[in-house]
């Protein structure tokens, strides 16, 4: 397994340019799975394997913040292994994991983030593009700068993960489930309208005056 880790290690340095914070958080993540599994192969881990490591996380101390970060890891290392034809399924899949909660301005409470979160109208252009918007930046943390600078190769939506970067830094993020759904109907319902020519790289287009 150990193999694995490295082949999915270097695929995020060249592949990725992930930097070295990244590469650290997904390691550690992964080197704690794997040392949970044992003997156990990657490919006869279930869904039942992960609510078991799920729950010795909880047994740890762990917070809500750090079992969510790995499951995401191993998530989207799952995600690697099948697209490189190592294993045809991902146990991760269909595990539902509490976002935890981030630390918001005193005006915010979880309720109104939720209910922010909630109130884009999907089924309209502007507001998919929006709520697909809302979605990256609860679920990656990063800045508004950051997300209107996103490029539309900045995302994998096979490994549902962001590449993301300022003047100081860069740095993959994973997506949660949820965002990564916003983010995917987005891109190929909405930003496809909004594109005004064919290679048109930025992310998150401007709608039309009055769209």
């Amino acid at each position: 397994m150990a193999d694995y880790l490295k082949e999915f290690v270097a695929f995020l340095t060249e592949q990725k340019k992930a930097s070295s914070n990244t590469l650290e958080s997904y390691s550690r993540d992964l080197s704690q799975f794997m040392h949970f599994l044992g003997n156990t192969d990657l490919s006869a881990v279930t869904e039942e394997s992960i609510q078991r490591y799920i729950a010795a996380l909880k047994r740890a101390g762990k917070s809500q913040s750090t079992i969510t970060r790995t499951i995401s890891s191993v998530r989207t290392f799952y995600k690697f292994m099948i697209l490189q034809g190592y294993i045809d399924r991902n146990p991760v899949m269909g595990i539902h994991v509490e976002k935890p909660k981030r630390q918001l301005p005193a005006i915010l409470t979880g309720k109104e983030v939720d209910l922010l979160l909630a109130q884009p109208d999907e089924s309209d252009p502007k507001g998919c593009r929006d709520k697909a918007m809302l979605e990256v930046l609860y679920a990656t943390g990063i800045r508004v700068g950051e997300l209107v600078d996103l490029q539309l190769d900045d995302v994998n939506l096979q490994l549902d993960i962001l590449h993301c970067r300022n003047e100081k830094n860069e740095r993959m993020a994973p997506l949660y489930p949820s965002a990564a759904k916003a983010l995917k109907d987005y891109i190929k319902w909405v930003r496809p309208i909004l594109a005004e020519k064919p290679d048109e790289s930025a992310l998150f287009l401007n709608c039309p005056a009055g769209g």
